[in-house]
């Protein structure tokens, strides 16, 4: 009789365990699809936000001065510009169909090895960053 009673409650915490197991794996996965689902949903949403971004860098390395003319649909609120001397933020603003004079916002230094400018635009209150709009500061002697 022990015997019985020993394969019987060991049937049960195997038929448990497998059960607790499939429940928190099925939990997990779902979880990490909700996750992944969000972040490229916000993706795409970035993606086709920043489809509209377009401007163009007058950069002039003799004179070491810049400009921006924004042709895009959005008003460009920030850029991070990117240096082998380093990184800054600039925050001016660019309304569409206009132009903006960074000639003392950009470090005198970013100019002897070119720089990169990423755009960022703001929607809903929330300011995305468009790498795929990231330009070159083409210098013009």
């Amino acid at each position: 009789m022990k015997k019985g009673v020993s394969m019987i409650i060991s049937w049960v915490l195997l038929l448990g365990f497998s059960v607790l197991l499939a429940t928190t794996v099925i939990l997990w996965s779902k979880q990490q699809t909700e996750k992944y689902t969000e972040s490229l949903t916000e993706m795409v949403e970035n993606d086709i936000n920043c489809r509209d971004v377009i401007y163009i860098i007058n950069a002039n390395c003799t004179s070491k001065t810049t400009s921006i003319n924004n042709k895009g649909s959005f008003t460009i609120v920030k850029f991070i510009i990117r240096s082998s001397m380093g990184s800054s933020t600039l925050t001016r603003q660019i309304v569409p169909s206009s132009s903006l004079d960074l000639t003392n916002d950009i470090p005198k230094p970013y100019y002897d090895g070119g720089f990169d400018m990423i755009p960022f635009i703001q929607i809903d209150n929330k300011q995305i960053g468009c790498v795929d709009k990231a330009r070159r500061g083409i210098c013009k002697p």
